[in-house]
């Protein structure tokens, strides 16, 4: 059976005001490890961002989907699929990955930051957008309190690799108890991260959706696969 590797949780200097990496090192970095595809997940406008907020709303999502383009643009040749993704905070520090999104979509609904939480995440599925709760037992002196969603989200990010273990054994049980769906993640900000967490999809992605595609096929899995560039 074919196995497909892809990082679901990424952020670039370019417009996470927290990444670190390059487009050029983002690219350098995951065909080194022999990843298929990755997804860049720039935290939005209402999170950790670094685009100036001050600007006119198309103006801010043009900046924002700036690392995005320049990832793939980096990526042109090498073989690596770029899709685009949102880390997008619903408040209270709760985060969602949101996988089918696009950068005209968002153009088009500057409506969704005076949304509520669950009202937001059901504006998403209802446009076909994918919506899986980032790092749901995160727990940092940065979160007041943990926020959980089971009948809002296609799932959750179940295993993070800069979470603590016991972080991470609480939300596999936590999607075990609710039945949601599992993804991993990196949440890779820097080229010296140790290592990454792979999905291990059956199916090439074709479209940001496959993410759902491949998970009922109920053949995914995760891999740790260590950063070669770091001793």
């Amino acid at each position: 059976m074919s196995e497909y590797l892809y990082e679901l949780h990424l952020h670039t200097r370019v417009a996470s005001a927290c990444g670190r990496i390059t487009p050029e090192e983002v690219v350098k970095l995951y065909t080194a490890m022999g990843y298929t595809g990755i997804f860049i997940t720039e935290h939005f406008l209402n999170g950790n961002s670094s685009v100036d907020r001050s600007l006119p709303w198309a103006e801010k999502i043009d900046r924002y989907a700036d690392g995005y383009r320049q990832v793939r643009a980096a990526a042109e040749g090498t073989g690596l699929d770029v899709f685009f993704g949102v880390e997008y905070h619903v408040g209270n520090a709760a985060e969602v990955l949101l996988y089918g999104i696009t950068p005209e979509w968002l153009t088009d609904h500057e409506e969704i930051m005076s949304m509520g939480q669950t009202q937001v995440m059901d504006f998403f599925r209802a446009n076909g957008i994918l919506v899986y709760q980032a790092h749901p037992m995160r727990m940092r002196a940065y979160v007041p309190f943990i926020s959980l969603f089971p009948y809002w989200v296609d799932g959750i990010e179940s295993f993070n690799i800069n979470n603590q273990p016991h972080e991470n054994d609480f939300a596999d049980d936590y999607a075990k108890r609710y039945s949601l769906p599992k993804i991993c993640g990196s949440d890779l900000h820097g080229f010296g991260q140790g290592a990454t967490a792979a999905f291990v999809s059956p199916i090439r992605f074709e479209a940001p959706t496959d993410v759902r595609k491949a998970l009922e096929t109920g053949e995914t899995g995760m891999r740790i696969v260590k950063n070669p560039f770091v001793g």
